[in-house]
């Protein structure tokens, strides 16, 4: 076919020189010839629209064969070009499609005084359109639309080349225009596919569909545009909708003859591909990405790599050796780049798990605060990529992570203090509690204030008891502490008896405390286990309750015996003490057992005083 449309062009070309050389000028013909041109002209124009570019050139070249200086020849001659423009592009030659604009700014050569130069400029306006040349297109119309002020074709497609030149302002240009005024259904299925890219432009994915149904009700053919699959896939992959994305980004990347869409395609697919935990496919298209362009020159292949970190199930399932190591030159390889801020991220990341050191993340914080956040999602050629994922990965991490384990939260504590902005992007209603806590461990009582988000008011307020607690409001910490106490649960329960006890001096509560038998081994309360065995033995022994005194400091010794410092000692020689007082010599005879060799002062004293 490529062959066929080739010979005609050329047989076309000859027959336009010798014409040339005697200069065309129009001439009227028959009525009846005039009726059958009109026909065959028409007839031809439709196959255009029905893509038979073949058919469509053969009954143009008998048109103009029949009648070349006739209205229908000059038609005949623009529309020759439009479709072996078309025809050639779609066979994936752009150098016929070249030839063809040189056919077109040939027109008014050919014809000297030319009736049709609007159908010229608009035929090339839709070639370079055709190209993705959006730039030309636009000053192409936007005369157009200037000249001819009523035509609602010109202001739908200038809108088209507009928007296309991610310029939502575009829009601007069919508002005017209502579906009723619209004379072809191309024209009115690319009005429907402007409102399409305007809603994308600005995020509505919902409406960006209904708009692309709705063009596709009076153009089929537009499910042949990769453009018009590529919108589709991405806003049904915005609204979570996996198996209609990959199905219209599959048939972009199919109908992409010349891989215009293909990095973005596959960049989308790719993100669908680590949500479904399909990692086969994953893999693959990284391998592609990675095949082609590399990391260094591709920036969506960047993004892609740099963001593995958030897909563990994939690094482990594809293990890429020392992926987290790279992290740290990936950051580099952009820097100052907002785009570093992604390997920075995940450097982030490892480091809050504990899975590389300070030593090893000591570039981390360069990144951050030497680039400064984009305040909108960065544009990669309608790949709208922000930093919400990784904010709200590494916040989903802190929210879940125990913020009682001392390198979490001395690690989180560490961003705090490095850097409050970087900080401040991982304040959210479900991190507002760990981080809360985190302060509360590390005794900083400037995170009183994140308290306030915190949306249980239970735990709200036994933080901020615990807070005013550090902050020495010992009074309004208990009361605090009191008001909630019944309505905590687990290990707070525990804490909060904890510190009523401790600090109101009221053995009974200390008592309950004590009851509870996972406080010796808990990481969060074992030290407040110590404090309180000794804390209650001293109370119950000011209150002459000899045998509950001896019963907490002889807990205190057995549990605590690897210690063996002076507490330990301290606590020994009080329930000798005890024991003396009680007159149990097998307890007293035991426990002096315990301090035999000792060179602690207690135990020196406590066999002294009660040893024979």
């Amino acid at each position: 076919m490529k062959l066929f449309i080739k010979k005609l062009f050329i047989l076309f070309v000859f027959i336009l020189v010798l014409l040339a050389a005697s200069g065309i000028k129009s001439f009227g013909v028959s009525s009846s010839l005039n009726s059958y041109l009109e026909k065959k002209l028409n007839h031809a124009i439709e196959l255009i629209h029905l893509r038979d570019y073949q058919d469509a050139v053969s009954e143009l070249m008998d048109v103009y064969s029949m009648a070349p200086k006739s209205k229908y020849g000059e038609l005949s001659y623009l529309y020759i070009a439009k479709a072996y423009a078309y025809e050639n592009y779609y066979s994936a030659n752009i150098k016929g499609v070249q030839n063809a604009i040189v056919m077109l700014n040939m027109y008014p050569f050919y014809y000297k005084v030319p009736s049709y130069i609007a159908l010229q400029r608009e035929i090339i306006g839709d070639i370079y359109l055709l190209l993705g040349d959006f730039n030309k297109a636009t000053g192409v119309f936007m005369v157009l639309s200037s000249k001819y002020p009523n035509v609602n074709r010109y202001k739908i497609k200038l809108a088209y080349a507009t928007l296309r030149n991610h310029d939502k302002n575009g829009i601007d240009y069919t508002k005017s225009i209502q579906n009723k005024d619209i004379k072809t259904p191309e024209d009115t299925a690319l009005y429907y596919f402007d409102y399409a890219i305007y809603y994308f432009l600005t995020g509505d994915y919902k409406n960006t569909t209904f708009m692309l149904h709705e063009a596709s009700n009076y153009d089929s053919f537009l499910s042949y545009h990769p453009y018009y699959e590529f919108l589709y896939g991405y806003a049904f992959y915005k609204l979570s909708d996996w198996q209609d994305a990959m199905f219209h980004l599959e048939l972009s990347k199919r109908r992409d003859i010349y891989g215009r869409y293909k990095n973005k395609v596959n960049y989308v697919l790719m993100h669908i591909y680590l949500i479904t935990k399909d990692y086969l496919d994953a893999h693959r298209i990284l391998k592609e990405f990675l095949k082609h362009d590399g990391v260094f020159y591709n920036p969506v292949a960047y993004i892609s790599f740099s963001s593995l970190w958030m897909h563990p199930g994939y690094l482990a399932t594809y293990k890429i050796p020392f992926y987290q190591n790279t992290l740290d030159k990936l950051m580099w390889l952009h820097f100052p780049s907002v785009l570093s801020l992604y390997p920075d991220f995940g450097l982030l990341n490892y480091y809050l798990e504990g899975e590389l050191n300070s030593e090893e993340i000591q570039d981390m914080f360069i990144g951050f605060l030497n680039i400064k956040f984009p305040n909108r999602p960065i544009n990669f050629d309608d790949i709208n990529v922000s930093f919400e994922k990784p904010i709200n990965y590494i916040s989903n991490l802190i929210s879940r992570e125990n913020p009682y384990d001392e390198t979490f939260a001395y690690r989180l504590y560490s961003v705090y203090k490095e850097d409050p902005s970087l900080f401040a992007m991982f304040l959210q209603p479900s991190t507002y509690e760990n981080i809360s806590r985190v302060f509360v461990y590390v005794g900083d009582t400037k995170g009183l204030g994140f308290t306030n988000g915190i949306q249980d008011q239970n735990i709200k307020t036994f933080l901020q008891g615990e807070f005013y607690i550090e902050q020495g409001d010992i009074k309004d910490g208990v009361a605090a502490l009191n008001s909630v106490l019944n309505n905590l649960k687990g290990d707070d329960k525990e804490e909060a008896e904890f510190l009523i006890g401790y600090y109101t001096n009221d053995d009974t509560i200390l008592d309950r405390f004590l009851s509870h038998k996972n406080i010796y081994t808990s990481n969060r309360l074992k030290d407040y286990a110590k404090l309180g065995l000794l804390k209650d033995g001293i109370l119950k022994l000011n209150k002459k309750d000899y045998k509950n005194a001896l019963k907490y400091f002889k807990t205190y010794i057995e549990i605590y015996n690897k210690t063996k410092n002076n507490t330990y000692w301290w606590a020994l020689y009080k329930a000798a003490y005890i024991s003396y007082l009680l007159k149990d010599k097998n307890e007293l005879k035991y426990i002096l057992s315990l301090a035999k060799n000792s060179q602690n002062l207690w135990a020196k004293a406590a066999i002294i005083l009660w040893g024979e």
